[in-house]
């Protein structure tokens, strides 16, 4: 799993830099993946998913490592799967979520998954990561980019998509020709 998802984060990068029209994203959605990183390379899928691709809106959920103790076959100090590499709890996922936020220029809003337990919260956190408009930010609310300004935002990457297209098309041309 870890290398599909690796992979698949990846070839989202490489065709985020290479053409246009995909680069506007408007979501995505990182559903039950980032405790299945080393803690380590989340630096990277940050990178990838908020910087490169930067999409309006991304949706994360995660286990929360709080309601654990709800599961009485799950022994103290142990993950929900074995492949998890880590379970964060309320603080933990905020902090991340918000220094995400922060630095990439999305806001968040954090919202419980399943019902919510007084004492431990929800069995699992969500956040809803969206960047505002340019229309939003200077009103100062919050909300998602237009299609027609993510649309202008890449406009330099479809001038230049359009010569990269021109030579991938006598690329094949050129290899079908052979």
């Amino acid at each position: 799993m870890m290398a599909a998802l690796l992979g698949l984060i990846l070839a989202l990068a490489q065709t985020r830099t290479a053409r246009a029209d995909t680069a506007a994203l408007d979501a995505a959605i990182l559903m039950e993946v980032i405790e299945h990183l080393d803690e380590s390379r989340l630096p990277a899928l940050e990178r990838c998913v908020f910087g490169t691709a930067a999409p309006d809106t991304v949706i994360v959920t995660t286990p929360n490592a709080d309601y654990n103790v709800r599961y009485e076959s799950l022994p103290a100090g142990e993950y929900r799967h074995r492949d998890h590499r880590f379970e964060w709890g309320r603080a933990e996922f905020a902090a991340w979520s918000e220094r995400v936020a922060a630095t990439y220029g999305y806001e968040v809003r954090l919202l419980p998954v399943g019902p919510v337990d007084p004492e431990v919260g929800s069995p699992t956190q969500m956040a809803i990561l969206s960047r505002p408009t340019a229309h939003e930010r200077e009103a100062g609310a919050p909300g998602v980019r237009r299609s027609d300004e993510r649309r202008q935002r890449f406009s330099a990457f479809a001038k230049s998509d359009d010569v990269a297209g021109e030579r991938a098309s006598a690329s094949r041309e050129g290899a079908s020709n052979a």
